[in-house]
């Protein structure tokens, strides 16, 4: 790499030199766990995070694909190698390597031509689990990325001059900004750092000719970009180690990506580059490591025009051109248009340990130890497990048994075979029955074969003349159980029949499963005429035998019913298999922190939805009382003494333990989806006391109810289900997700100080995913967040003096909600400034379009608006924050203005109307208005006498130009309907004057101060629109009005008679 490293960490003059370039060390994450050969899937089976996954599909659809790098181990292991074989022409066959996939896109290109070369370059790739082994092929599975994009900030950055606008790099990222920074360094580039995280960030290079300069975006470790999008001459620079965390990328420049060594970038949904990119890599770098793109949720398209190095693991990789890549891809679905030639890097580990087939498959015996009289025959059941002690169906091999000789009999239905080599049924199972002529001890043993004797099992069976008898029992730890014992003997026809034996044998008993287990086995039993029968406890769960032997026995004294004389051992056996009682679901920390309700609000609230969490699980010894079937409510048995054995690796105690979930209040609510890894095996247990099941989280709100049982039987048996309920889960925060305003009609987009008008909005309770929580409709009203309506001034200031009925603008928890979606309605009336309250009078001020918003006025269980950007403030000090309309109103000071007008006598005046509001400057013209209305009847209108000519004549009068047109609109803020009619229009009749008339806009709740003037006339009606009222002379506000003249000159001789400023006449 050639350039230039500041002490500020700036990069300057970044080329890649070929000269320099070494061969990356690729040890990304684990490798052997996530990366383990070129292409894989990864295992989903028993996973609820990738529960909705279809099968895994390599779909490769170019035979010019080279894939190249399995390892040497994978490609000598032939379980590895399918051998396929035509159905037609003579049965042509070659082979081709089996690959972790389940399902392939193109059979002819991936393995059905016979000259596909398509995997390391010799052969076919052959997905599918036709011999069970698919799952050890894949990577494991993979973390979930829990990434919280909580920015709500918007940047735009260009690399244009501070003078083409506010998005220049200079502008932006100024000293002043809380964004971003930038340095411009000789090398004629610019490098902007960003100082946080970002909602959505934007990056325009202006033109991508070589003497531009080129933005570059250094991204430094933890850094949070919820979208990221570019073009042109930009590029992206990441520091070593980081971990850069995207939601989506794309861009359409020119995509240069630089890397230093360990990055890792994170892509929750989407990467999607429209360009091939140009990718660099700080390789000179001692141990450099190549960068991984992570994501197992997200679809990732790969384009590169120079060779990506990289390993790539993500729900889809979709290479749509010809591509050249050193590394290894992880994906669900694997899609190559046009070839792909991947090759492994140097110094990568071996992967793949071939003993892991073969231990796949373990042999158990039933039982490993027994009495049979010699007139019976001792039943042997050999069973074939997979890796999780699981009956399998998938053995493909025998089970070699020994000695050969032996006496054994196969149960029909349960095996097949002869002379010591057998096969099992496709149940895993093979079993015998064993004989005996004569007292002996047989030692049996079986193992698989042809994978020889390390995982052999062996029984040993005494065949006697007399034996102490009793049945297996399957018992609950630490419940008693009564057991009957008998002593038995054989008839001289060969059938067993009971001893009249009345002794106490020695009971002594030993572990077979764990074979160092912990707990007591008690029992005592008191033999009367052959027969005994006690309570047998044992108090941990696992095997047992149990072995009963009274060495002083003397048949004599049994008479014709002792097989010999003298005196004998008398001895027998029987094995105790024992249960868990149950799964106790325990907090991690203090359990009566998961008690919480909906209905109180005084219970104790657990965590928000979506929140990780953990339960420990614990596996239980019975307790006095305790139900020995169905399901048991485990909340107060946390302290309870558990089975310790229960976390032995023994194969015959293998067990897996599983949650299931449901909501328990409120009742009939939505369950939501319970995430995180449900299933547990019994071995990872920690100290011996629980299985923890951490990283859960909820995404709903309420009650969980939580349920852990095992996913088989155990020894047997069914483990009774432990539950609990957990509570209470609450929003993780409010979204305001929606509103809007309801103008008066004709009101384009606006409204008038104290005019009504509407507003709506939608919130949201989310969980931490963003996801609506449907139960919190149903929480007690007590339980459920009061929002109000917030306005603030540009300093934070309450304006709720100005909003009428401020208080009621208000929704409780008493059913506003549904399904979690508060959907709020209410009318606002925004108030003129007041500066006289008698007579009533505003002073202009506004517009007002920001700082309108909600609150949360009780914030139950700490829920509140995500990222509250309104301040509410007192007295300079913050005392609340909240959510911000997404869309503001615009409220308007208006008034309506009628202009002085003057004519002859005897002719129709048009008398101007319009409306106005405060620009914040000055009053202009309401081009927006359409809908304000007026009424210009004689019952509307008032009218006063200024001066005139002859007091007997006081007919004039304001009317509408259309008769039928009782409430005419302005139109863009303007109206010629009104007309100024003269006293007569006969020139014998008419008479000079000057007139005012109000147009009256009151209603029942204000009077225009004309109203209380003597020397005014006025209609009885308003046309209830005082808003548009203003202070015309100082009086307090009133209606609009206009001083009409008749008589500014007469008839045709033009003599003008002059007047005072409106046409006041002298």
């Amino acid at each position: 790499m050639v350039g230039e490293v500041t002490g500020d960490e700036s990069i300057y003059n970044l080329n890649c030199d070929a000269s320099l370039t070494e061969e990356p060390i690729l040890i990304p994450l684990e490798t052997c766990d996530v990366f383990p050969q070129p292409v894989q899937s990864w295992k989903t089976a028993g996973s609820s995070a990738y529960a909705a996954f279809p099968p895994s599909k390599f779909n490769v659809q170019n035979a010019a694909t080279d894939i190249r790098g399995w390892s040497p181990a994978y490609l000598a292991d032939q379980q590895n190698i399918y051998h396929y074989s035509q159905p037609w022409q003579n049965g042509t066959s070659w082979d081709t390597l089996r690959i972790g996939f389940d399902e392939v896109g193109n059979q002819d290109i991936a393995f059905k031509n016979q000259g596909t070369q398509i995997c390391n370059g010799s052969m076919g790739c052959y997905p599918g689990n036709d011999d069970g082994l698919v799952d050890l092929r894949k990577a494991d599975t993979p973390q979930l990325l829990n990434i919280n994009f909580d920015s709500t900030s918007n940047v735009t950055i260009t690399n244009a001059e501070a003078s083409t606008g506010s998005n220049s790099y200079q502008n932006k990222c100024g000293v002043n900004s809380s964004d971003c920074s930038y340095s411009e360094p000789s090398d004629g580039n610019i490098y902007i750092t960003l100082k946080r995280n970002v909602s959505r960030l934007s990056l325009e290079g202006t033109s991508s000719s070589s003497n531009a300069k080129r933005l570059y975006l250094m991204l430094d470790d933890g850094r949070k970009i919820e979208e990221l999008s570019y073009r042109g001459n930009v590029a992206l620079y990441f520091y070593n180690s980081a971990r850069v965390n995207f939601r989506t990328v794309s861009g359409s420049g020119s995509g240069n990506w630089y890397f230093e060594s360990n990055v890792q970038v994170n892509i929750a949904d989407s990467l999607a580059p429209t360009n091939a990119l140009d990718t660099h890599y700080r390789d000179g770098m001692t141990g450099y490591i190549a960068p991984v793109f992570y994501g197992p949720r997200a679809d990732m398209l790969l384009r590169s025009n120079n060779e990506l190095r990289a390993s790539v693991l993500a729900k889809s990789v979709t290479i749509p051109n010809y591509m050249n890549m050193q590394g290894s891809i992880t994906t669900n679905l694997l899609t190559v248009s046009s070839g792909l030639a991947l090759r492994a890097p140097a110094n990568k580990p071996e992967c793949w340990d071939g003993s892991s087939i073969t231990s796949q498959y373990a042999l158990t015996l039933q039982p490993a130890a027994d009495y049979a009289l010699i007139c019976e025959t001792q039943r042997l059941e050999f069973q074939v497990v997979d890796l999780n002690s699981l009956p399998s169906s998938s053995y493909s091999g025998q089970i070699r048994i020994s000695p050969a000789s032996s006496d054994l009999t196969l149960v029909e239905g349960k095996g097949s075979g002869s002379n010591g080599l057998y096969t099992p049924n496709s149940n895993g199972e093979l079993w015998f029955d064993l004989a005996a002529t004569a007292s002996q001890t047989l030692t049996i043993s079986g193992h698989l074969n042809p994978k020889g004797t390390s995982d052999s099992v062996v029984g040993t069976y005494h065949f006697v003349p007399y034996k102490l008898a009793a049945d297996d029992q399957h018992v609950i730890a630490s419940k008693p159980q009564p057991v009957t014992i008998t002593a038995q003997t054989c008839t001289a026809d060969g059938s067993p029949k009971d001893l009249a034996y009345q002794g106490t044998p020695t009971i002594s008993s030993e572990w077979q499963a764990p074979a160092n287990g912990v707990g007591d086995l008690t029992f005592n039993p008191t033999f009367t005429e052959g027969e005994a029968t006690a309570d047998l406890v044992m108090d941990d769960s696992g095997i047992k035998t149990v072995l009963l032997e009274d060495s002083n026995f003397n048949c004599r004294e049994l008479g014709d019913d002792c097989p010999i004389k003298g005196k004998g051992t008398l001895q027998g056996s029987f094995t105790v298999y024992s249960r868990p009682w149950t799964l106790a679901i325990c907090s991690p920390g203090d359990s009566s922190a998961m008690d919480g309700n909906i209905t109180d609000r005084n219970s104790t609230a657990f965590t928000a939805a979506g929140n990780t969490f953990g339960l420990n699980v614990r596996p239980l010894r019975w307790i006095s009382g305790g139900a020995a079937q169905g399901e048991i409510e485990t909340s107060g048995l946390c302290a309870r003494p558990v089975t310790q054995n229960f976390f032995s690796s023994a194969v015959q105690l293998s067990a897996k333990a599983e949650l299931s979930y449901r909501v328990a209040e409120p009742e009939d609510g939505a369950n939501g989806t319970l995430n995180g890894e449900l299933q547990r095996y019994n071995t990872s247990g920690v100290n011996d006391e629980y299985l923890p099941f951490s990283d859960l989280n909820w995404s709903e709100v309420g009650v969980l109810r939580v349920q852990a049982g095992l996913s088989d039987e155990y020894l047997g048996m069914t483990v009774n289900p432990g539950y609990r309920e957990i509570g209470r889960f609450y929003p993780a925060w409010l979204s305001l997700s929606a509103n809007d305003w309801d103008y008066p009609d004709g009101q384009t987009g606006f409204a008038y100080m104290n005019q009504p008008f509407g507003y709506g909005f939608s919130v949201e309770a989310q969980n931490s995913q963003g996801q609506v929580t449907q139960n919190y409709s149903s929480f007690d009203p007590a339980l459920i967040a009061d929002i109000k309506l917030l306005a603030v001034d540009s300093s934070g200031g309450d304006l709720g003096a100005r909003i009428a009925d401020y208080d009621l603008q208000f929704w409780d928890g008493s059913g506003s909600w549904s399904d979690g979606v508060l959907s709020g309605e209410h009318s606002l009336t925004f108030s003129k400034r007041v500066t006289n309250p008698s007579p009533y009078t505003t002073s202009a001020d506004g517009p007002f379009s920001s700082g309108f918003g909600l609150r949360v006025t009780d914030k139950v269980d700490g829920v509140d608006f995500t990222s509250p950007q309104l301040t509410l403030t007192q007295d300079g000090t913050t005392v609340d924050r909240g959510a911000v309309f997404g869309s503001q109103p615009d409220i308007r000071y208006g008034r309506m203005v009628l202009d002085d007008v003057g004519g002859t006598t005897v002719s129709k005046i048009n008398v101007p109307l319009r409306t106005e509001y405060w620009q914040g400057s000055r009053f202009v013209t309401n081009r927006d208005d359409n809908g304000s209305w007026f009424r210009s009847s004689a019952n509307s209108v008032c009218r006063q006498s200024i001066w005139t000519a002859d007091a007997d004549k006081f007919n004039s009068s304001l009317e509408p130009r259309q008769a039928s047109l009782q409430t005419p609109t302005v139109a863009a803020g303007e109206s010629d309907q009104l007309m100024a009619t003269p006293h007569s229009e006969q020139e014998q009749n008419s008479v000079r004057e000057q007139v005012r008339f109000w147009l009256r806009l009151d209603d029942s709740s204000s009077r225009s101060p004309q109203l209380a003037d003597s020397s005014v006339t006025c209609g009885p009606q308003g046309a209830d629109n005082p808003w548009l009222q203003y202070n015309w002379r100082g009086v307090g506000d009133e209606d609009p009005s206009a001083v009409v003249t008749f008589g500014v000159h007469r008839g045709n001789d033009r003599v003008i008679f002059r007047g005072e400023a409106r046409l006041t006449g002298q």
